[in-house]
């Protein structure tokens, strides 16, 4: 379930906040039988594991990852990076579609939940340090987009094919500056890069 979907303390559950549905994003369910489905909850097959390679079933899920089965309200809403739009899976239950509402979303709550984060960001965010390197923790899988990052086994961010480009070119062993990044850059880099670290992509050295 998406926060924002059930929570309106933000603040006050925050361990309970910063999570939403990932189902045939990052990760998918392989049944007993060998059917693959996006969601152990979910109620339709992609494909079965013994018939042909997960590759091709992954594909077929493409579906999940381009946001089709959001209703129009969250696709415009700016607690959907955050929020995720909830569980499909409800939304058909109760609604019959998954391009519905998630049945214990609060659209009424979403500007409360919103200034919650704004001033917790407001707080929390970190200075970008004078020298930083790469997390060796960070790892990533491609998509058409760009890339999925995690660190370690955890979700990290999302980044687009410019942003995926710099990761990439950065080296695990190597210290940088922001110096390294602003010609090719410009203004927009030491923003990116103290997201990063902010997220602990980068690290101080």
């Amino acid at each position: 379930m998406g926060v924002g979907a059930a929570i309106k303390e933000v603040k006050r559950y925050k361990s309970f906040t910063g999570r939403h549905c990932l189902a045939g994003v990052t990760t998918l369910t392989i049944a007993a039988n060998g059917d693959i489905r996006p969601c152990s909850h979910l109620d339709v097959s992609y494909g079965n594991i013994a018939d042909e390679e997960l590759n091709n079933i992954w594909n077929r899920m493409q579906e999940w990852r381009t946001g089709n089965f959001l209703p129009s309200s969250c696709r415009s809403c700016n607690l959907l990076t955050r929020c995720g739009g909830g569980c499909r899976m409800e939304a058909k239950m109760r609604n019959g579609s998954f391009a519905t509402l998630d049945p214990y979303a609060e659209p009424k709550d979403i500007d409360y939940v919103i200034n919650q984060y704004s001033s917790e960001n407001d707080q929390a965010v970190l200075s970008l340090p004078f020298y930083f390197r790469l997390s060796s923790r960070i790892r990533w899988r491609s998509e058409s987009f760009g890339a999925v990052v995690f660190l370690g086994a955890k979700f990290a961010c999302y980044l687009n094919n410019v942003a995926t480009e710099l990761l990439r070119s950065l080296d695990v062993c190597r210290v940088y500056q922001l110096k390294d990044f602003s010609d090719r850059y410009g203004i927009g880099a030491e923003k990116f890069l103290t997201k990063l670290y902010n997220k602990q992509i980068l690290v101080s050295d």
